[in-house]
């Protein structure tokens, strides 16, 4: 009987964990897809994309840090949004035909998301971020 409750207590601690890490889960199709991710830069490519891909980073540097962002797409809108504190907001939008290249964010040490979701399938298109 006392290693069940051990066992059903431990079984809800990790549940509750995993409820609030904060994590994101990428689900999305797509055609000639290309994705690189590493802690201080990450990017993808694509011919057709039409879901929602999610990118973890982690600003190491002293101060604060920017991300340097390049978005590029021929047809559809795609949505990037940030999480630097457990709550995800809105940073960008990118339109057909747009081409965008920035510097945004300023960041404090620690880790972060990126999460860029299609509205609808989005085309040849491609999304870069590399921390500075």
């Amino acid at each position: 009987m006392k290693l069940r409750k051990k066992i059903v207590t431990l079984s809800l601690m990790l549940l509750l964990a995993f409820t609030f890490c904060g994590c994101y889960a990428s689900s999305f199709s797509a055609l000639m897809y290309v994705r690189t991710s590493h802690s201080d830069s990450c990017s993808m490519s694509f011919s057709e994309f039409n879901g929602t891909e999610a990118f973890k980073m982690k600003w190491t540097g002293d101060g604060t840090g920017h991300v340097r962002y390049h978005a590029k797409l021929d047809s559809g809108t795609m949505t990037v949004y940030y999480d630097t504190d457990g709550e995800k907001k809105e940073w960008f939008t990118v339109k057909p035909g747009e081409e965008l290249n920035d510097v945004g964010l300023d960041l404090k040490q620690g880790s972060f998301y990126i999460i860029v979701e299609s509205n609808g399938k989005a085309a040849d298109g491609s999304l870069s971020f590399e921390l500075e």
